[in-house]
């Protein structure tokens, strides 16, 4: 598995992150503000149903950074919420 083919992307409608074109279980995802602060991390255990998204509370309009680790290998994108 590659990450370039791993999709990661945020729907406004309903507040979720959805990973998609997964082969292996995600071992954590994280959420960053631009400045690098962290809003958000799940551990593997949460993220069980990922391919259902993962569920972002309470988060303003603006731009944020995605992190997903799967085996120790990283893919950040960034994503707007509107």
């Amino acid at each position: 598995e590659t990450l370039e083919q791993i999709d990661i992307y945020y729907l406004n409608n309903d507040g979720k992150i959805y990973v998609d074109h997964l082969q292996e279980s995600v071992n954590a995802m994280s959420v960053f503000d631009l400045s690098g602060k962290l809003l958000f991390s799940f551990r593997e255990s949460e993220l069980t149903n990922i391919q259902n998204g993962i569920y972002i509370p309470q988060v303003s309009s603006g731009i944020y950074l995605v992190e997903i680790d799967i085996k120790g290998t990283k893919k950040s994108v960034k994503i707007i919420v509107n």
